[in-house]
């Protein structure tokens, strides 16, 4: 049986996705009660149970969801873990055996790296993924899993900051070398530290031996400097659509092999030929519908999302209307309840709304029952935006298996 922890577990999309394996799960570290709260109730039988059991009757749906809040805030079990930072000092002082495992799935936040973010790069706003390296150092699992959002490949750090790091420790490692006379400008986030300090190698790219990446930390005004971890690196972008979704999401996914594995390549097998689903066969064709609802639409080939208020292109009660050229799909979730920049579609009286609750768990492929609305819909909608699509990440686990067994 392959056992697996999961780092920011969210609310639980590698526990969707591993757990339908058959693969056993040995922890979680989740800090967010509201992403706690929605993990506990569909995957801790005993939470769940003493949710069910209260009696909240006469209480307002505020008060309900904020008592569930509380009641994650303070639930204990042998599997959870709520901080990160805590965890590693316990482990250096207790050692890993709690944290031994075959796969680590991790997903630090993205703030860092996302085009919707505030896009500070390491130096301004990565604690945690320090902090995730400094656990996957410590526990040494036998591979790992590491998801985020396309933007992080597409970040370069503050010059300034590289320069006093420079000053300090010499030349900085570059995946590619400056050209003699080029004044001197910021790394690329992605190939330049994410990569070198995470693995020995990544995708054909080998790294100098004994190498140490240093980054300035201008919260704490010092250096940290990184040893790589002793990983093969499997990197690529993925759709969802690749895996049948009328949702365009598209995520990093770095795959870690440990060296003793002697694993030197992998293959992703990514479904080509898939066609995606129509978008009311995911969230639920029988709920009332008026013939105006209107959807961002993402076209394949265009670097941008089409408001489909103002393309024209309506769902109504059969389905999404295509275009002639290419088949329209439904831009990816967010975090917000936010016309502007969420997903979203019009009910009868004209105004905007997010996606239900359980239209959002089917977008995801979550499983059916899966709760949300135990928590509110700010904080669901979030939890979804944050979240993974469970079929890739299933497909993910497949191909990893078939790794281990060559």
């Amino acid at each position: 049986m392959i056992t697996y922890g999961e780092v920011f577990a969210g609310i639980g999309a590698a526990r969707a996705a591993f757990g339908s394996l058959g693969w056993y799960d040995q922890y979680v570290i989740e800090k967010k009660n509201s992403a706690l709260a929605q993990y506990l109730y569909n995957w801790d039988r005993e939470f769940r149970d003493v949710v069910d059991s209260q009696d909240w009757a006469g209480l307002s749906q505020e008060k309900i969801h904020n008592e569930i809040l509380q009641l994650a805030g303070m639930w204990s079990s042998n599997k959870l873990y709520r901080d990160l930072y805590t965890v590693n000092r316990e482990i250096m002082l207790q050692g890993r055996s709690n944290f031994e495992v075959d796969v680590c799935m991790t997903s630090p936040p993205c703030q860092s790296f996302s085009v919707a973010g505030a896009r500070g790069g390491l130096v301004e706003n990565g604690d945690l993924f320090f902090e995730n390296h400094r656990f996957l150092e410590l526990t040494r699992p036998k591979v790992f899993i590491l998801e985020n959002v396309p933007g992080m490949m597409s970040i370069k750090e503050d010059s300034r900051y590289d320069s006093l790091a420079q000053k300090q420790k010499g030349k900085l490692y570059r995946y590619k070398e400056l050209e003699k006379g080029t004044p001197f400008f910021e790394r690329d986030t992605f190939y330049d530290i994410i990569l070198p300090s995470m693995g020995i190698t990544a995708n054909s790219i080998k790294y100098p031996k004994n190498l140490t990446i240093h980054v300035w930390r201008e919260l704490e005004t010092k250096i940290v400097s990184l040893k790589p971890l002793p990983y093969r690196l499997f990197f690529r972008r993925i759709q969802a659509t690749s895996f049948g979704s009328p949702m365009s999401r598209e995520r990093l996914i770095i795959v870690g092999f440990r060296e003793d594995l002697n694993i030197k390549s992998f293959d992703w097998k990514i479904p080509v030929t898939i066609r995606p689903k129509k978008v009311l066969s995911i969230i639920e064709p029988n709920r009332p519908y008026s013939d105006d609802f209107r959807f961002k639409q993402f076209y394949p080939g265009e670097p941008y999302h089409y408001n489909a208020l103002k393309s024209r292109k309506v769902i109504d009660s059969q389905g999404l209307h295509f275009d002639e050229l290419a088949d329209p799909f439904i831009s990816t979730l967010t975090t917000k309840i936010d016309p502007a920049r969420s997903t979203v579609i019009r009910n009868d009286n004209g105004d905007y709304r997010n996606f239900a609750d359980e239209q959002m768990r089917r977008l995801m492929g979550f499983p059916d029952g899966f709760a949300s609305n135990i928590v509110s819909e700010s904080a669901y909608v979030a939890n979804y935006g944050n979240s993974i699509y469970v079929p890739m990440l299933k497909h993910i686990g497949r191909r990893i298996i078939n790794a281990l067994k060559a």
